[in-house]
């Protein structure tokens, strides 16, 4: 679930910290 909510907000991975910038 987390990873499908990093690729939701792309320019806000960093605000979630980071957990896998290999999706971005």
């Amino acid at each position: 679930m987390a990873k499908h909510l990093l690729l939701l907000n792309g320019p806000n991975l960093n605000l979630l910290g980071t957990r896998e910038p290999g999706i971005y």
